[in-house]
């Protein structure tokens, strides 16, 4: 037995660790609290960063290239819209806590100060992003909670216009037209370029608590209970994104939205309110959204966690994904002892990201990083699992899973957090296609990432996606010396663990899962040619089984990623499944299968009209299509020509005489030896 074509020896290079290390760090330290502010120019070679009363501008190796001193506070620090200026809000004297004598300050990036504004007493938000070079900022006035406001002006520091706003103003956006958009405690606020409001997004619910505006100046979305979606003043979708959303982004091209909430729910949505897809990790809240110029987008979390030995801790995470949900790559900070709000940007040419967390500062080198629809690794990402394969968190994980399909053809990515395979229940997450009686699977395991010291990867089959289901697995834990095998003769019971020593540890393996009746094989090799035998145990399971791919982090809230190539599932059934489509019944009719040497037949019943018939292989492309006129006979016997050894997909498509489609069938997994 071989896999399809000549996959087998073909190596798939993957980088040691998907975790992003910084390039490096500094700590911005002005004797008060944190940061409040960081940024970085498109090409990565300046960056700002506040702390407390100084003002820093570094280059891109972190050397220092000035800096500036404020007896007060510093609220804001930015970049103008061309990068060609500093903007930064900051308070001119230190009678704290009620501030009165905040100011506006601009300068070049040599540090020569172009301008001064007062802005009165405190300074709630600064935004750049108008044409003109200007800017956007949210002030208060100091003499009552309502007297607040906000204010556009131009590159010199002249007003263009100032409104009013409600009390408890949160932030602010700079609108392509030369307005704004204004969150306040109970509302959204458009403002053309006159300063005059011209439309208002009630709250839903609760309090306002954040909103955002697309490059159009025509999308609105604003959160409050929900995520609501607006296009030129009309609802366009409604949408619960968890509790508390506090950070929100639209894509480049208006065509997505990002929101991030409090109990640690990264959403992606189109701008109906459908949620493409979502992560989450309940001990966790997200402070910083950003989408990625090369496609995808990226959100901070704060992960908290509590042991007995350390009580809480805490630290920042960084999670890049394609547009389609795909992994790209991590960035992590230390473990702490105290919750701060993180921040990041990127730069323009999306090379380059500063992370700011308390008084640390953090730059990463991302230009070798994935990016979305490019590779992530060397074989490249085809932009989703093939037909007829699925993942699926198995049993309770705080962090959800994933998986990717590698452009190599039979090569997979997939990540998990969850504990390792043993006891009553399982929690992992699982890379899985069905299967119809005897099944052979094997894989090579390329890469898998050490998390945890028992953190691992390997095949399983078992009977359903419940934690507690009959199961047989074979496992490679890649701190460990040893491999192991899994079985769980019955459903709840504790799974028998067998370890098969003295094999060093590896940075690589084949691995092999048989199923024979009730019998399962678990099986190991150096070369996927020679096997040696882990163990065997009887398990009695249900004719249709689920058969691939597992990773387990051994943690609650990291994800452990493994790669696999050189998959193969060979058998001799096929699991039949008839499809609703639209209007089209279910055929009461089956399709049989079958294959010998490589020639593939379809027996279909008479229908006095045609049969189209489809055969992929697991890389989703297409083998061929072929095309039949059915007669009225008992049977009708299609031979559809010779393929390789290995697996396949297929779909058979009745239609009547006019060729009208009266009904579909698939057939999930089709095993050539």
């Amino acid at each position: 037995m071989s896999s399809y074509g000549d996959a087998r020896r073909q190596d798939l290079t993957v980088p040691g660790t998907d975790v992003l290390p910084a390039n490096w760090q500094k700590t911005i330290n002005s004797g008060l609290e944190r940061l409040y502010a960081v940024d970085i120019n498109d090409d990565g070679s300046r960056t700002i960063a506040a702390n407390g009363s100084i003002l820093y501008l570094l280059g891109n190796n972190g050397n220092v290239l000035w800096q500036k001193s404020y007896a007060g506070r510093i609220f804001h620090a930015v970049f103008s819209a061309d990068q060609s200026l500093v903007y930064v809000a900051a308070n001119f004297t230190d009678r704290r806590p009620d501030y009165d004598d905040a100011r506006i300050v601009c300068y070049d990036l040599s540090g020569g100060e172009q301008w001064q504004f007062p802005a009165r007493q405190r300074i709630f938000d600064l935004k750049t992003g108008y044409g003109d070079n200007g800017l956007l900022y949210l002030g208060w006035g100091g003499s009552s909670v309502t007297d607040v406001y906000a204010e556009r002006l131009d590159a010199d520091g002249e007003s263009v216009w100032q409104t009013d706003m409600a009390w408890s103003p949160s932030e602010g956006w700079c609108a392509p037209d030369g307005g704004a958009l204004l969150v306040e405690a109970g509302r959204a606020r458009r403002i053309d370029a006159g300063g005059t409001p011209t439309r208002q997004y009630s709250r839903d619910g609760k309090l306002s608590t954040c909103a955002a505006i697309d490059a159009t100046g025509d999308r609105i979305a604003h959160a409050g209970e929900n995520v609501v979606l607006y296009n030129g003043g009309s609802e366009t979708g409604r949408t619960y994104c968890g509790r508390a959303v506090r950070k929100l982004a639209f894509s480049p091209d208006g065509a997505r939205v990002a929101a991030g909430s409090c109990d640690g729910i990264f959403s992606l949505l189109s701008t109906d309110g459908a949620i493409a897809w979502q992560k989450k990790n309940k001990s966790s809240y997200i402070t910083d959204i950003a989408f990625l110029p090369g496609g995808g987008v990226a959100f901070m979390r704060e992960i908290f966690a509590y042991t007995t030995s350390t009580c809480w801790r805490f630290r920042d995470q960084i999670e890049a994904y394609g547009l389609s949900g795909d992994l790209l790559w991590l960035h992590q900070g230390p473990w702490r002892t105290q919750p701060f709000m993180g921040m990041f940007r990127v730069s323009g040419d999306g090379n380059r990201m500063i992370v700011g967390l308390d008084d640390q500062l953090r730059y990463v080198d991302l230009s070798a990083a994935p990016v979305a629809n490019a590779p992530i690794f060397a074989g490249g990402v085809s932009g989703g699992l093939p037909e007829g394969w699925a993942s699926a968190d198995v049993g309770y994980l705080v962090v959800e899973g994933g998986a990717s399909h590698l452009s190599l053809e039979n090569a997979f990515a997939v990540f998990g957090a969850g504990s390792r395979i043993g006891g009553k229940s399982d929690a992992v997450h699982f890379l899985y296609t069905d299967v119809f009686g005897d099944a052979d699977i094997i894989a090579r395991v390329v890469s898998a990432q050490r998390v945890d010291s028992y953190s691992a990867a390997g095949l399983m089959i078992r009977e359903n996606l419940d934690a507690d289901a009959k199961m047989a697995c074979a496992s490679f834990p890649p701190a460990q010396p040893s491999m192991n095998a899994a079985f769980r003769t019955g459903t709840g019971q504790d799974a028998a663990v067998e370890w098969h020593g003295g094999t060093g540890q590896r940075t690589t393996v084949w691995i092999r899962l048989e199923r024979a009746g009730d019998k399962l094989t678990a099986s190991m090799s150096d070369d996927g040619s020679s096997w040696t035998e882990m163990a065997s145990r009887t398990v009695s399971m249900n004719d249709d089984v689920l058969a691939g791919m597992y990773v387990a982090s051994n943690s609650s809230s990291s994800l452990a990623q493994a790669v696999f190539d050189n998959v193969s599932i060979n058998g001799d059934a096929v699991l039949n499944v008839g499809e609703k489509s639209g209007k089209l019944q279910r055929p009461a009719w089956v399709a049989k299968v079958s294959s010998t040497n490589g020639a593939l037949q379809f027996i279909l019943p008479p229908a006095g009209g045609t049969a189209g018939i489809t055969v992929w292989n697991l890389a989703g492309r297409r083998i061929f299509c072929h095309d039949e006129t059915l007669g009225r006979k008992t049977c009708q016997r299609i031979r559809t020509g010779t393929v390789g050894a290995g697996c396949y997909i297929w779909e058979v498509e009745l239609g009547d005489p006019q060729r009208r489609t009266i009904g579909r069938q698939h057939g999930k997994t089709l095993h050539v030896r």
